[in-house]
């Protein structure tokens, strides 16, 4: 979704070379965030080009959970190893990150991944991940990382389903302390194509204006559909280790991405009404 938006956007500053994982068409280039190998043939598109932008990822919690090999391969590893490739040709680099990284903000790396060792809240293996590639990628002078919060696709399953359920007069459930500070697809690419455009490096936050727990997001559904508010139910966080996966820094400081884009980003609100409009 990020990756195919942002080449739109892109494409309008320049000639966009895209990666594939299978055979590629004339118009793509073979490379697998998996294989060190490929990894080593991008060498070679590296010089090629002035901008390398990396929008590969493992992002779902349960999923980096689960596989925690495959989270340190395609969140920290790879692209920490393209940044140096990029370094060293003198060409531009752009990572994307997510605000689960903001959780370990401050912390050295033994400290970071004590914290995901221990489950403390916020803590997750994709946070933890994504932070120590920053770290790396943010040591090269010609790298960006744009840091976001949850993006809010065209289609977004979770606030669909709450809509057509309280439409339904049917209860929906929702968690009261895991937070989101959505930023629309459509912000996200234009502001992507203005940090490339004016060469700022370093890291970019990119969210909502403010953040609201899920909870907050289903009540204000709720009201917004004039349906009873029994209809929406608090509930219970996870317990244990699981609750790293909450997340508890959403909104971020996105001063900087306003100046280049000229705008705010919109209100969670604002950004949530507007599948109620659609």
């Amino acid at each position: 979704m990020v990756g195919s938006s942002v080449k739109t956007s892109l494409s309008q500053l320049g000639q966009v070379t895209t990666t594939q994982r299978i055979s590629p068409d004339s118009s793509g280039i073979y490379f697998d965030a998996e294989v060190p190998e490929s990894i080593e043939k991008l060498r070679k598109e590296v010089e090629r080009h002035d901008l390398l932008v990396y929008a590969a990822g493992l992002t779902g919690f349960g999923i980096c959970d689960g596989n925690p090999l495959r989270s340190r391969i395609i969140n920290q590893e790879t692209p920490a190893r393209i940044s140096e490739l990029c370094e060293l040709a003198k060409k531009r680099f752009l990572f994307f990150s997510t605000n689960a990284a903001a959780e370990f903000d401050g912390l050295t790396v033994s400290q970071a991944q004590y914290a995901h060792e221990v489950g403390e809240r916020g803590a997750s293996l994709l946070g933890l991940h994504r932070y120590l590639a920053e770290r790396m990628i943010l040591e090269n002078s010609s790298s960006l990382v744009l840091r976001l919060s949850k993006v809010a696709p065209r289609h977004w399953p979770l606030i669909q389903n709450w809509i057509v359920a309280l439409r339904a007069g049917s209860r929906v459930h929702a968690l009261e302390d895991h937070f989101v500070s959505p930023v629309k697809i459509d912000d996200l690419s234009e502001v992507t194509a203005r940090l490339v455009e004016s060469g700022v490096g370093g890291l970019v936050n990119a969210s909502a204006a403010d953040q609201k727990s899920y909870l907050q997001v289903a009540r204000f559904l709720q009201e917004r559909l004039c349906v009873t508010s029994d209809l929406v139910e608090p509930m219970d966080s996870p317990a244990g280790s699981e609750r790293r996966n909450m997340i508890r820094i959403a909104r971020l400081d996105t001063a900087e991405a306003e100046l280049i884009l000229g705008r705010p980003f919109p209100s969670t609100f604002s950004v949530i009404g507007e599948f109620l409009d659609g």
